[in-house]
């Protein structure tokens, strides 16, 4: 670039500027300088570039190549034959073929209603009859796929799916759509056939859900289905153990594990939705096992409570002197001691409560100094009820016999032991709650004022008062009921006293 500037300044300041993308040297100026400059020009490309090819404005006359012989008059020059295909005319093509093309572009874009368009504009053009039965099969294979993916889209029937099914496989649609198209409609069979299970047995119903579970059915269905057989199951095993005790009742060998397991099967029936004449029989049939129970555990503790009929003709006279009986009952029956107590204590419970909230506080510390005497009451007349020898005696020689397993490390032996003395323990649990059921039936079964003798005289005064205690006494019943069916968990749980707790709905 220097050395160009300065070849242009010394030649009445001419511009020399390359243009390399051009391949050529611009000179701007005065004709007469640009001639004067083409030697110096020509000296700086042989110098910087000596192989390069000399342009032919820089050469001189001499070196100028000879001009080529002028063709003789009449004469043409030969032409190459890429000249030739350039000059020969082009061919235009016919609206037969036109319309061919275009048939070949709809089907391309795999629309239906562009395909009807060049199928109709191909008839007009009269194309031969093999290109149009090509585009007729084209249509026909456009119009099911298009079918069938609206059939997909929407909430379609069995039915309708498998006739867009049908006719997309006579079309020879593409194979990825007729697999969507047969898992849906494998589904949406599933499904049906689910539903139809729902009011069939429990081995059908089954083998339907597995099948909807594999072809990936509804959230929603596979649910209902589930709780369905929940349900099914629970009617089963309340069948078969309503069968059980049945034919233990013909022998007379029901016992207490009999009526334990009866009352889990109901309790299972309940919670999984059972319901009509079965549930209901078998509530029945588990109230007539409470009484028989009840019974037999009344009879029992009457036998043990007696054994000295003058000492307690003696200790019920005293209390009555007092004013103050531990129950006020003169029949002799434990239980309903039992049951009479917790009466008491409930009613102190809601009394203090009430007195809290009304803020009477001096009423209040009263009731609360009686709790002592109250809960004693309670504890004496339930290990009266309890006071079984041979329950002791049992209980006493399992636990015996279990710490001397663990010392000689027979933790098998240990373990069965360990089983047996809860067994023991959920027994007096079990009374405990016959016990609760019994004090419902007291008070749904008696008038508040012949609830009233044999209570605290501060107590006695309180639901002479105010009646609707009693309805109080009823709910804290219920709560502590409650409580112990929780307790048990399950291992001897008793649900054949619900009967009686409605009953304090009064």
């Amino acid at each position: 670039m220097p050395a160009l500037r300065k070849l242009g300044d010394s030649h009445g300041h001419i511009i020399v500027a390359p243009q390399p993308a051009r391949g050529i040297i611009h000179l701007q100026g005065a004709a007469k300088h640009i001639e004067a400059a083409k030697p110096g020009l020509r000296a700086l490309i042989e110098e910087h570039f000596p192989e390069a090819d000399i342009p032919k404005e820089l050469l001189k006359p001499s070196e100028l190549p000879e001009a080529p012989e002028a063709p003789e008059m009449g004469s043409e020059p030969e032409k190459s034959a890429e000249q030739m295909e350039k000059e020969a005319p082009k061919e235009v093509d016919s609206p037969q073929v036109l319309a061919t093309k275009a048939l070949k572009r709809a089907y391309a874009t795999h629309s239906a209603s562009a395909m009807r368009i060049a199928l109709g504009a191909a008839y007009s053009a009269g194309v031969g009859q093999a290109a149009l039965e090509e585009g007729e099969r084209w249509l026909k294979e456009l119009t099911a796929a298009a079918a069938l993916g609206v059939v997909l889209q929407k909430d379609a029937s069995i039915q309708e799916l498998q006739a867009a099914l049908m006719a997309a496989r006579e079309a020879c649609v593409d194979e990825a759509r007729l697999e969507e198209a047969e898992l849906q409609l494998g589904r949406l069979e599933t499904q049906e056939a689910l539903v139809k299970a729902m009011g069939g047995s429990e081995a059908e119903l089954r083998e339907a859900l597995a099948a909807a579970r594999a072809c990936g059915s509804d959230v929603d269905i596979l649910a209902e289905a589930e709780a369905r057989l929940c349900t099914l199951a629970a009617e089963t095993e309340l069948l078969s153990a309503m069968e059980l005790v049945q034919s233990l009742e013909m022998s007379g060998a029901v016992d207490e594990e009999t009526e334990v397991v009866f009352a889990a099967a109901v309790r299972e029936a309940e919670t999984a939705a059972v319901s009509g004449p079965l549930l209901a029989d078998a509530n029945v049939r588990l109230a007539r096992l409470a009484a028989q129970r009840e019974a037999q555990l009344s009879q029992k503790r009457a036998a043990t409570a007696e054994v000295d009929s003058n000492s307690k003709r003696q200790k019920t006279q005293e209390t009555e002197e007092n004013g103050e009986g531990d129950t006020g009952v003169t029949d002799g029956n434990a239980l309903q001691e039992w049951a009479r107590s917790l009466l008491e204590s409930a009613l102190l419970i809601c009394c203090k409560r009430n007195a809290v909230e009304a803020e009477d506080f001096d009423l209040a510390l009263a009731l609360k100094q009686q709790e002592a005497a109250v809960g004693d009451r309670v504890q004496k007349v339930k290990e009266k009820c309890q006071a079984t020898p041979d329950d002791f005696a049992q209980l006493e020689e399992v636990r015996r016999q279990k710490l001397e397993a663990v010392e000689k490390e027979d933790y098998d032996r240990a373990m069965e032991l360990k089983e047996l003395e809860k067994q023991l323990q959920n027994r007096r649990q079990l009374e405990e709650v016959h016990a609760i059921a019994a004090a419902a039936r007291l008070l749904s079964d008696s008038r508040p004022e012949d609830l009233l003798p044999g209570l605290l005289p501060t107590l006695a005064d309180q639901a002479k008062a105010a009646p609707e205690l009693w309805h109080q006494v009823a709910e804290e019943l219920i709560e502590l009921w409650h409580k112990h069916q929780c307790m048990r968990a399950c291992e001897a749980d008793v649900e054949l006293e619900e009967s009686d707790m409605a009953k304090l709905n009064f």
